[in-house]
Order: structure tokens, then C-alpha cells, then sequence
């Protein structure tokens, strides 16, 4: 049996230690194809300075095939 994670995270470290790999792993432990990997230096509250967040929220979307509900899912 695998417990549930939390359902947002942040991981941060230096560059090359593994942080995209090991987010993943666990997407693939959890079946999880709608996970989103996203730089949030490049993100910005209101988009005057880089991205904006809904941004990262359009690649969530397209990621889960432009299915809202699968987007949404917890898993």
C-alpha cells in the first residue's frame, strides 16, 4: 500500500542533485502522468516579469490531454 503524498510541494536544491528525477519516480510510482515540473524563478505574480501562473496552470491542462477533470484529480 502506498500513502498519500502531500498534494503541492516545493523542492529546491542546487542544480544536478537529481530533483526532476526523483519527481518523477514518483509520479511514475503513483501513476501519475499530470505531474507538472516548472521553474518558479521564471514565474511571476500579475506576468510583467516573465510567466505569469497561469502559465504553469495551461501546462497542468495540456498535460492531462486538455481534460479539466483529470487535471483537477487528486491521486
Amino acid at each position: 500500500m502506498i500513502a498519500k503524498l502531500k498534494e503541492n510541494i516545493i523542492v529546491y536544491g542546487s542544480t544536478g542533485t537529481g530533483k526532476t528525477e526523483i519527481l518523477k519516480r514518483i509520479a511514475n510510482i503513483y501513476i501519475n502522468p499530470y505531474i507538472v515540473i516548472e521553474d518558479a524563478t521564471s514565474l511571476s505574480e500579475i506576468g510583467y516579469v516573465g510567466r505569469n501562473i497561469t502559465d504553469m496552470l495551461e501546462k497542468l491542462y495540456l498535460a492531462a490531454g486538455k481534460d479539466i477533470e483529470k487535471a483537477q484529480k487528486e491521486f
